[in-house]
């Protein structure tokens, strides 16, 4: 394994904990890191850090609180890191 794929395998896994500890009352069971997960989370991290990633779920946690989308699916690793775009529109927001 490269220094690369392990320095990405440990981003990725505490974009998933940082997730975790955020929506702890939103999913009826914790999100489990699965391939599809590691694969889009690890495709934003090609273009954003992992503190950059970990802000934007943070971010979006408050954008719920603050009246935005309550449903699960929306607070999901598949749609919060879907798109380059979910995750810039979550880091500009003026939380």
């Amino acid at each position: 394994m490269s220094e690369y794929s392990e320095s990405q395998s440990k981003a990725v896994l505490e974009v998933m904990k940082i997730h975790q500890a955020t929506f702890p009352d939103v999913f009826v069971n914790p999100v489990k890191l699965t391939s599809e997960r590691n694969e889009i989370i690890g495709a934003r991290l090609d273009t954003f850090t992992c503190d950059q990633l970990c802000l934007a779920v943070m971010n979006s946690r408050m954008f719920m609180q603050r009246g935005g989308k309550s449903e699960a699916d929306f607070f999901s690793p598949e749609t919060i890191f879907a798109t380059d775009e979910n995750v810039r529109d979550l880091l500009a927001e003026n939380i």
